[in-house]
């Protein structure tokens, strides 16, 4: 290998949903995917249970589980308080893989990989939230000079831009009148990105080159309706003009991979990956707190509840004289509550004795039974007009997320069907009732990602082998030489030199 080749090269797509990927793969819309899909390795690539794109992120660069890590939304969990504030560097409880290949002595470029802390000893480049969706922060960049440099020569990212209100792509739908305006900034924000990753390729002698595009995201959020005719949203005429606004911006990625490829050398390895898919934004989220607050009162006697009606208007009043709302207080007297998640599941936290400065639910048979009663209550519930059900799956987090930091994390997991809208709800426990609707974004998060592996490292492989999105981790440590002890992952099966250093 020349000594100013990158030994290995992985590009992140950020959310570029797996079967559309397949679909223009296969359809030769996507040359340079279709060529790394032919000479090397691919598969699914399974992201966490229940969870989206920050925990999935999180798990990508730590290489371990959530009930390792910690993060599960943009919103944190703080054990011993009922406080759920945004997320900072401080409540990541597992480092950033490259950390340990820095402090090994190789060299790395990080560039956005969307949900992580700026490392602080990073052996070469590192740039968080410059052009990502769902910032945590203003850029930031090690060598500190760098983030004002792309900022004056690429200007603010006006899709996810901290310093303004509204975003383009927030969490609302966008306005027809900023379609185009929307899809220019993605297009050139491909090409920012595309011309500053290549120069630092250029440089060359890199160990670990790792690129992170948004735009799939933003794009898919903003513009699935298009691609669903029975989605509520689908207009013909604004299909008929911005139908292939998805596929545009994939077909750009595809070619700014080749460009990089290109630019890295023919003798580099490379990971392609996605990390999770999209789907219709069908979601119950809105019904979520006023759907627990009846399933709670059905669990309180007669006392309790004229108690706890006392206490909740006795909130009412103190949120009225001033003027925000006292969600700690409100949480301090409840079994359970909602937390902040994203569209593809509501999350529940019991205010367990012990654990909460004012737990109700006591761990052991009290916990179980509870839990047992939310799971039989939410799988009951339907659409009160059609008797459809509401709910794919209620997931216990201690079941699918054992470990130290399980703490960090909710407790249950509400999976809503995403196969129709949701209006309202209805059961023999709560009911019927039905509320507006917000006019939220038209795609939402689906598990699980695509990868493509290709160089001199890969066995070729015929067929899909799945993989986990923390495997990425191990794999790119093993190829340089450094396997990573303790981690959740293991290294890529097709990877055949990931015992020696390349």
């Amino acid at each position: 290998m020349p000594p100013s080749a990158t030994k290995l090269l992985l590009i992140g797509l950020d959310c570029a949903d797996p079967a559309l990927l397949q679909q223009w793969i296969d359809s030769g819309d996507l040359p340079v995917l279709q060529s790394l899909r032919e000479r090397g390795s691919w598969g699914p690539l399974h992201s966490p249970l229940a969870l989206a794109d920050d925990a999935t992120w999180a798990s990508f660069y730590t290489g371990v589980s959530p009930a390792r890590h910690g993060r599960y939304f943009f919103h944190a969990i703080e054990p011993g308080s009922y406080r759920s504030p945004y997320w900072q560097e401080n409540h990541l409880q597992y480092p950033p893989f490259w950390d340990a290949l820095s402090a090994a002595g190789k060299r790395v470029a990080v560039i956005d990989v969307p949900k992580t802390p700026l490392s602080r000893h990073i052996n070469g480049i590192h740039v968080t939230d410059w052009r990502v969706h769902g910032r945590d922060r203003p850029t930031q960049s090690l060598p500190a000079e760098i983030s004002a440099e792309l900022l004056s020569r690429f200007g603010e990212d006006g899709t996810d831009c901290l310093s303004q209100r509204p975003w383009l792509c927030d969490a609302m739908a966008l306005a027809e009148e900023n379609y185009d305006e929307f899809i220019g900034i993605l297009a050139r924000s491909v090409d920012d990105k595309l011309t500053y990753a290549q120069e630092l390729l250029k440089q060359g002698r890199w160990d670990m080159f790792l690129v992170v595009f948004k735009e799939a995201h933003c794009v898919s959020h903003k513009f699935w309706h298009l691609l669903d005719t029975a989605n509520p949203a689908y207009s013909p005429a604004f299909a008929l003009r911005y139908g292939n606004s998805i596929k545009d911006i994939f077909t750009r990625l595809d070619t700014a991979i080749g460009t990089l490829l290109e630019t890295a050398g023919p003798d580099s390895n490379v990971i392609v990956f996605s990390d999770l898919g999209m789907a219709s934004n069908y979601t119950g989220n809105f019904l979520f707190d006023e759907i627990l607050r009846r399933l709670e009162f059905k669990r309180l006697s007669k006392a309790r509840r004229v108690k706890r009606q006392s206490l909740e208007l006795a909130l009412a009043v103190l949120r009225r004289l001033r003027g925000k709302n006292n969600e700690v207080g409100s949480r301090r007297i409840r079994l359970f509550y909602p937390l902040p998640n994203g569209e593809q599941s509501g999350a529940i936290r019991f205010n367990m004795a012990g654990r909460e400065p004012n737990g109700m639910v006591h761990p052991g048979a009290d916990c179980d039974a509870l839990r047992a009663y939310l799971v039989d209550a939410f799988l009951e519930l339907v659409d009160p007009e059609s008797g459809a059900p509401l709910v794919d799956a209620v997931l216990s987090s201690a079941d699918i997320y054992p470990g130290p930091h399980s703490d960090r994390l909710p407790d249950l997991f509400v999976m809503w069907k995403r196969d129709r809208p949701i209006y309202g709800a209805a059961s023999k426990l709560i009911g019927k009732f039905r509320l507006p609707a917000p006019r939220i974004r038209t795609g939402g998060h689906i598990a699980n990602g695509l990868y493509c592996f290709a160089g001199p490292a890969v066995v070729q492989q015929a067929q899909a082998m799945p993989a986990s999105i923390m495997d990425l981790a191990p794999t790119a440590a093993a190829l340089l030489g450094h396997p990573l002890p303790d981690l959740d992952g293991k290294p890529l099966p097709a990877c055949n030199s990931c015992d020696v250093a390349l």
